[in-house]
Formats: structure tokens, sequence, C-alpha cells
């Protein structure tokens, strides 16, 4: 069965890569910009096996989001990985129970192995 992935970032081109990469994994990435799309989505699809979460957004912070669902993440397993610029929002983070982070500019390839670890995927290989 195909894992699936929630992606929660505003930036359209920072959006479209990390789409691209979760997919290059064989995710299925559901996609939200702002907390309210990321709600509907979240109530219509979820739970997810990954949520992929930007901390700062248009209608809020990523950490919204996990307070609002953090019972349900851990109850689920959900993978966290939490985007940020700013390191007091991997504190808040970690202090909920989503210790995972990638530091804005994200890597895309620190992003696949992260993925990859987290889900038990194999990661693309290098000629690929």
């Amino acid at each position: 069965m195909t894992q699936r992935a929630l992606l929660l970032e505003d930036d359209p081109g920072l959006h479209r890569l990390f789409c691209q990469t979760l997919q290059g994994l064989g995710l299925q990435v559901s996609s939200a910009h702002s907390l309210q799309e990321a709600h509907q989505v979240w109530q219509r699809f979820g739970p997810f096996d990954l949520l992929l979460v930007d901390m700062q957004l248009p209608d809020g912070t990523g950490l919204a989001f996990l307070r609002q669902y953090r019972t349900e993440l851990l109850r689920e397993g959900v993978q966290v990985v939490i985007l940020t610029a700013e390191p007091r929002f991997r504190y808040e983070a970690e202090e909920m129970g989503f210790e995972f982070y990638l530091e804005k500019p994200v890597s895309l390839v620190m992003l696949q192995r992260m993925v990859a670890r987290l889900l038990g995927l194999s990661p693309p290989s290098k000629d690929a």
C-alpha cells in the first residue's frame, strides 16, 4: 500500500520541490498552502503516514496545526518533520513530542534521507 504524505508549505517554489522529492520516494502527496487548507485536507483524508510542515504560514504557524492534532498524530504514529529557519519553533515542537526537523534552506538530499529512514523506504539511487 502506498504511503501518504501531507505537505504543508506556503512557498510555491519550495512546495513544488518538496512535493517532487516526496513523490520521488513513492509517496502519494496531498498539499496544503495554509493552516485552513491543512485542516480541510486532514479532515477529509487524514491521517497520513508523514506530515511535512512549514512553521511560518500566511494564517498562523505550523505549531497551531501540531497542537490541534497532537493526540491524533502521536496515536496514529504519523511521522512529523518540521521545516523552519527559526530554532524557537524546533524547541516548541520537540516539547510536544515532534523531534524531527530540517532547517531552511532545506537540503533535498537530507529531506530524502530523513523521510526514507522515518518511513522505512529505500532512498532513490544516486544515478537516478
